[in-house]
């Protein structure tokens, strides 16, 4: 299979030549639905993926909070909390997969061990929980699952909150991923050349 490779400038993931569409550029349409204001949601993503970047630093220990945005300290920091309130041992951390079948690609922001069970976390920094994040927890883990194999795991939504604190959200929808793939048929189905 060819490489998977991640052009940051352009969000964009390439399986070889072949250009595949994130979990989140899939689900992206779909967020307008519910009534989100471009402006509103390109704010978001932008602080967003600042957020995943101090994460990700924070879980290998490599953030330097002191030159840490003010405005993303907060986020970080319920990020961190929950990781120890929960008691989280972080396994793997902004993990990039791919499935040639589906012609999708995703990074995963946590996957780890809670209460003896493997589990997979995705961080959000915004008001609400947008009704993506179930279908976009499911996405990763058949990504993570197609990649590794194994079993479903248990899916979480972290609403990160600019004060520190944090929210967990599970998501056991059966249907999740039946919902990803209307979403991605409907993807291919507009951008077929």
């Amino acid at each position: 299979m060819p490489s998977l490779k991640f052009d940051p400038d352009g969000h964009r993931y390439y399986l070889g030549e072949q250009r595949l569409p994130s979990v989140t550029e899939v689900l992206e349409p779909l967020q307008l639905l519910d009534g989100i204001p471009p402006a509103v949601l390109e704010a978001a993503r932008i602080r967003g993926q600042h957020v995943h970047t101090a994460c990700h630093l924070m879980v290998h220990k490599q953030l330097e909070w002191a030159t840490l945005d003010p405005q993303l300290v907060g986020y970080v920091a319920a990020a961190q909390k929950m990781i120890a309130e929960c008691e989280v041992k972080v396994l793997v951390s902004e993990h990039r997969m791919a499935d040639a079948g589906l012609k999708i690609a995703g990074t995963l922001d946590i996957l780890g061990i809670m209460r003896r069970h493997t589990c997979l976390f995705d961080w959000k920094s915004t008001e609400t929980m947008p009704r993506t994040a179930g279908p976009q927890t499911a996405a990763y883990d058949h990504l993570y699952r197609r990649t590794f194999g194994g079993r479903p795991m248990k899916r979480y939504g972290v609403q990160l909150k600019a004060d520190g604190t944090y929210k967990l959200y599970p998501y056991e929808d059966p249907r999740d991923m039946t919902w990803f793939t209307s979403a991605l048929n409907l993807w291919h189905w507009r951008n077929a050349a």
